[in-house]
């Protein structure tokens, strides 16, 4: 395979194609923060790429790492373990965050190349920076420069990402500048190409120097750049001495173009669109980032020469090991990203440390650690969905002796409905990797069988874990809500029962939406009913939300009723109230998303009989995250 081949960037040599992508860990070069960077390194990337902000000078570093003499040792420490691993290390220096963020260290508002409106409050507009005070910014950076060279780091990348401080000076969107800093393009980048001759100055020509900008935002408005622009500048990159070009598009403040994809979008790694039409017109390395932990999509675009490096990020959050098993043939053992971006960039994104929903180790490598057991045990799982499944995993790992039970035909749970809208595939994904370790690790899996307590005290089980899930709420007070045109989302999505042509769907929150985005495309037209002020009421990470409900705005089949309160159902219709006025709204089949309750009565029933232990959904309906977590938690208490 062309991904474990060895790569060359200046005179640096990795191991392999794959870049672990610069997501940085909130508490900095802390022990975790340590773990975390050379898990990533034991499990075979060949370049390891760690953040930092560039300079405190105009702006706060923030959530982002900051390198300077206190700090120094304890990032030393990281990149010495990460090259005892057989990989080598990068810095990604930030410049700033400028119109993205919501002030600076000097001002109550956020700085930019320009007077410009912040990128997520246009409100406010930002402090145009003065040339002083960018001759701050680029002093700070050299003493970073001169820190990162000094610690042993093998190469530099300048952070250049689309809405950030330096893609502000780039693009006239955001830079109205008319001294030396703005005007056409090479002016424009004045501000980047000072930045990489002060790397060059501090590090000697040929010590390895990326770029990660985003040649194409995507956007059709004018001042935004396109792939056309996009290439002028590589150009003026490679002219510089940049030594390879690290490819992403669209830019913060976007609805669908953005650095991680969500799951929700689907257009094949458009990051390769435009790394495509770079390394036509360049002679260096182009890398790209975007879903690319999909394996065989990334060998595919390494073969058909659209870039030189996979920079991957969130598909070695879910495996480190991503490398490794694809050296060892075992594809079929990697733990794939879903997408789903809750744990990852949300949980960033809120101030807490980064995490991934399908590997709860992620940031705590050393407390979640799985280890031989000293005493193994019988356990007993009952419930085949993400919590029953990762549990028994985990628990066989451990060396103990597990079976579970599985009420239906087939393993998935929850998961089996999440999965079906086409927008949502990689959950299958997952599924089918929990299906894979279960078999592979001998687990028993009995099917169609229902646990009770007198089952289950018979089963000769040392402890049991119960992740027996939820089911559908369907409140019993409103009329007609057990008629024979009433049905659950989730019948809805598995094709367990008829519906009519003209639905109404009771809940606007993240299943009514994904379900009713589900259903259109099979000539359904939908009434969305959502009791609260807007759609999508649940914490959802706000990428996810602005994109989930552009989708839902904009298909034409979705009526959407915010702020509707549904009071009863007829065979033909239903009544609802919206702003004190009792309405009428059409529909011959009534769809149910009003929530979940937990399916916990065996774990009452079981109490004080035998060890019993509850994760997941039967606990409280939640996250796939909260399951798996708590599967790995339950199984180390063990």
């Amino acid at each position: 395979m062309k991904i474990l081949q060895p790569g060359k960037i200046s005179n640096l040599e990795l191991r392999n194609r794959v870049i672990f992508a610069p997501m940085g860990y909130n508490e900095g070069f802390s022990i975790e923060g340590h773990d975390y960077f050379v898990e990533r390194a034991k499990g075979g990337a060949g370049l390891i790429i760690i953040p930092i902000f560039a300079s405190e000078a105009v702006e706060l570093s923030g959530e982002s790492a900051f390198l300077n003499e206190e700090s120094f040792d304890d990032f030393v420490k990281i990149v010495e373990d990460i090259h005892s691993n057989g990989a080598k290390v990068c810095t990604q220096i930030v410049p700033g965050y400028g119109a993205i963020s919501t002030d600076s260290k000097n001002y109550d508002v956020p700085v930019s190349a320009s007077a410009v409106p912040s990128i997520y409050n246009p409100s406010i507009i930002c402090h145009e920076l003065t040339v002083e005070e960018i001759r701050a910014i680029q002093d700070g950076f050299r003493e970073t420069v001169k820190l990162t060279k000094k610690s042993g780091v093998d190469a530099i990348e300048i952070h250049a990402y689309g809405g950030y401080l330096t893609d502000q000076f780039l693009s006239a969107v955001w830079n109205k500048r008319t001294d030396g800093y703005g005007g056409d393009v090479k002016a424009r980048a004045r501000f980047l190409l000072e930045l990489i001759e002060i790397v060059k100055d501090e590090c000697g020509e040929d010590y390895p120097l990326i770029v990660k900008y985003c040649p194409d935002h995507y956007m059709d408005s004018e001042g935004y750049r396109t792939i056309e622009e996009g290439i002028e500048l590589s150009k003026l990159l490679e002219d510089a001495g940049v030594h390879l070009l690290h490819v992403d598009a669209g830019s913060h403040g976007m609805r669908w173009y953005i650095a991680m994809p969500p799951i929700y979008q689907q257009e094949q790694i458009y990051q390769l669109k435009a790394s495509e039409a770079i390394k036509r017109a360049v002679s260096i390395p182009v890398a790209a980032n975007g879903k690319l932990g999909d394996v065989e999509k990334a060998e595919t675009a390494l073969e058909q020469d659209k870039l030189d490096f996979l920079v991957i990020g969130r598909g070695l959050l879910a495996d480190p090991y991503l490398p490794m098993k694809l050296a060892e043939g075992r594809p079929e053992d990697i733990a794939p990203c879903i997408g789903c971006n809750e744990n990852c960039i949300g949980r960033v994104s809120a101030g807490d440390h980064i995490s991934c929903t399908v590997n709860p180790t992620v940031g705590r490598e050393a407390e979640l650690e799985l280890k031989a057991s000293k005493s193994p045990k019988k356990i007993l799982v009952i419930g085949g969905g993400p919590g029953g499944m990762s549990a028994a995993i985990d628990a066989v790992k451990m060396g103990h002796h597990v079976e579970l039970w599985e009420k239906s035909t087939r393993l998935g749970g929850m998961l089996t409905s999440a999965g079906r809208p086409s927008f949502k595939l990689e959950i299958n994904y997952l599924i089918d990797y929990y299906r894979t370790q279960l078999l592979k690790l001998g687990v028993k899996v009995k099917y169609s069988t229902t646990a009770t307590a007198e089952s289950v005290m018979k089963s000769g089980a040392d402890a049991v874990i119960v992740a027996t899930g939820s089911k559908p709420l369907v409140p019993k007070n409103i009329p007609g809500i057990e008629g024979s045109n009433v049905v659950t989302g989730i019948d809805a999505m598995l094709d367990r029962c008829t519906l009519g042509t003209n639905l109404a769907v009771i809940g606007g929150g993240l299943v009514g939406c994904e379900t009713s985005l589900h259903l259109t495309p099979r000539g359904k037209k939908i009434n969305l009913i959502e009791m609260q002020p807007k759609l999508l009421p649940e914490p959802i990470f706000a990428m996810n939300e602005m994109m989930l409900a552009g989708m839902i705005y904009s298909d034409n089949n979705i009526t959407v009723h915010t702020g509707t309160k549904l009071l009863a159902i007829n065979e033909e219709s239903i009544e609802v109230e919206k702003d004190g006025q009792n309405l009428t709204i059409p529909c011959d089949t009534v769809v149910l998303t009003m929530g979940l309750k937990s399916e916990n009565h065996l774990v009452k029933e079981l109490k004080g009989k035998i060890s019993v232990y509850a994760i997941g959904d039967c606990q409280e309906p939640r996250k796939i995250a909260d399951a798996v977590l708590e599967a790995r938690r339950t199984v180390l208490s063990l």
